[in-house]
């Protein structure tokens, strides 16, 4: 049965150039022309692309119309792709594993390129780990050579810096990794006991284990040193510390761990007095954290500083002290007037006298040995005192302040003294008064001894040896002076045998007499009251 007569002309210039007029006539409604059926019209004909002019393809698929659409990427409307010739949606991208990008081949995808498209974690772009067989970024295979790159070293904290660093490539067992913390800075030092914070006493010749803490990496340190000072005075080596896991370095105690980084040792404290220490690391110093490690350590003797003489505050006095050597409990008060005896003698000679008012004399009743004696050098009327500083330590316990000059009083009849050139320490047999003020003279005021004392010749320092010349005339103190006694002198010169000195028998060559000092060198002596802050 005829259910529609159509008519449709389709006008094409094709490839032969021929205009062209279709003209057919469909008698029938033929349910066969459905999409995807082999023909579409009986004549199976073409026609040309309207989007193209001049261009003839083959139609693959009918329309709704029945004719046939072809298509290529061209033809095809925003959005869609052409697929077996026909404009599709672009919902055929292919991502099996869900990652956001399609398989190699795929069309349609957001991203493309997905190498392996049953793994999510592999796609361009993605993290590559190296050596592990995958190529997780699909992109040269899987790397094998790490890609090392670090930030900036962060600020020293606790002496140590850090930095952060990355292998761009994330190989899983780093070789080459580059370090990432350093030390920096000063160590770190950390006092354990003593405890800093409390006022730590002990006794003359107790062992108290010292412990510290040094930060960072401890067992790279080596010859840790404590050195102490006692009342100011020089540094004293005291001990070697250790972290060896004995040596009492144990945190908590009992228990000693080597290199926990404790470093501790027991020390014997031969010295009395205000005690501060100061840790070297390879002889270098470090400062403890504050607050800094001292200790006291008392005399069990009991000793105490007696004033003399008072004439005030010994911040701006010239502060003597007298202490005993070799004296017993009943012999206290024979040294209490030899004491004030030499004390006399010493303000009643120049420059001294002047400046009395300047100067406080105390004495200490020592017991103890103080390990001094004769023969120093060979000499035997020479006195020295081994250690010094133990002997500083004890005035130092005695007395509430630092004196300025301390001068031991041997108990001995036996002719001798000694003074340690501008060391401030004299010694002197309790005989003379003279011998205590001529020791005086070399150790507070740096003058020499007036007569050969070392054979053969000398050059004197300009500022050094300021009473002794080595020059004919003494230019040295000539405005103070003409005189310039020639070394042919009785005698001999002065320290030198080509020395020239200002006096004839002043009492830093002659003993005895109340010689005085003379106007050169009492002129030093002043200059040392004027330079400090004896006022």
């Amino acid at each position: 049965m005829l259910k529609f007569f159509k008519e449709k002309f389709s006008w094409h210039l094709c490839a032969t150039g021929i205009l062209s007029v279709v003209f057919f006539i469909s008698f029938f409604s033929l349910p066969s022309f459905a999409a995807n059926s082999d023909y579409c019209s009986p004549l199976n004909l073409t026609r040309c692309n309207s989007k193209i002019p001049n261009l003839i393809q083959t139609c693959k698929e009918c329309d709704a119309d029945g004719y046939r659409e072809w298509c290529n990427t061209d033809s095809c409307d925003i959005g869609e792709v052409c697929s077996n010739g026909a404009c599709q949606a672009s919902s055929s991208c292919i991502d099996s594993d869900g990652d956001g990008y399609g398989a190699t081949g795929s069309t349609g995808c957001p991203k493309s390129g997905d190498c392996n498209n049953n793994n999510r974690d592999v796609h361009p772009g993605a993290t590559e780990t190296c050596g592990n067989g995958i190529d997780e970024d699909c992109l040269n295979g899987d790397l094998t050579t790490e890609n090392w790159t670090c930030g900036n070293w962060s600020a020293c904290v606790e002496g140590y810096k850090d930095r952060i660093c990355t292998d761009a490539n994330n190989c899983p067992t780093p070789i080459n990794r580059p370090t990432s913390r350093e030390t920096c800075g000063a160590p770190s030092i950390t006092v354990i006991y003593p405890d800093p914070a409390q006022n730590n006493s002990f006794t003359l010749n107790s062992r108290p284990t010292f412990k510290v803490r040094i930060t960072p990496t401890p067992n790279t340190l080596n010859n840790v040193d404590l050195y102490s000072k006692v009342n100011g005075g020089a540094s004293v080596f005291v001990a070697t510390l250790y972290d060896d896991g004995a040596h009492g370095d144990g945190d908590p105690f009992p228990l000693a761990i080597a290199n926990d980084g404790v470093w501790a040792n027991a020390i014997t404290l031969g010295s009395i007095g205000k005690i501060t220490f100061e840790l070297r690391i390879g002889n270098v110093p470090y400062p403890f954290s504050p607050p800094p490690l001292s200790i006291t350590v008392t005399n069990p003797s009991g000793t105490t500083c007696t004033s003399v003489v008072d004439n005030g505050d010994s911040d701006d006095k010239l502060d003597i002290v007298y202490i005993g050597d070799n004296y017993t409990a009943n012999d206290l008060t024979a040294f209490a007037a030899t004491v004030k005896t030499f004390s006399d003698a010493f303000l009643a000679t120049e420059p001294f006298m002047t400046q009395k008012a300047k100067i406080n004399i105390h004495r200490i009743d020592n017991t103890v040995d103080l390990r001094c004696d004769y023969g120093y050098g060979g000499i035997a009327r020479l006195i020295s005192c081994d250690d010094r500083a133990f002997v500083r330590s004890i005035v130092a316990s005695a007395c509430d302040f630092y004196p300025d000059e301390i001068i031991v009083l041997m108990n001995s009849d036996i002719y001798g003294g000694g003074g340690y050139i501008g060391d401030h320490f004299a010694m002197s047999y309790k005989g003379d008064s003279g011998v205590a003020i001529h020791e005086f003279g070399h150790s507070f005021a740096g003058l020499r001894d007036e007569y050969t004392a070392y054979q053969g010749n000398g050059s004197a320092g300009t500022n050094d040896d300021p009473n002794c010349d080595d020059t004919a005339g003494c230019v040295k103190w000539s405005s103070i002076s003409n005189q310039c006694l020639p070394a042919s002198e009785p005698w001999g010169g002065c320290t030198y045998d080509n020395w020239y000195r200002s006096i004839d028998n002043g009492i830093m060559r002659v003993i005895g007499g109340n010689t005085g000092f003379g106007p050169v060198n009492s002129d030093v002596i002043n200059k040392i009251f004027i330079n400090h802050p004896y006022n």
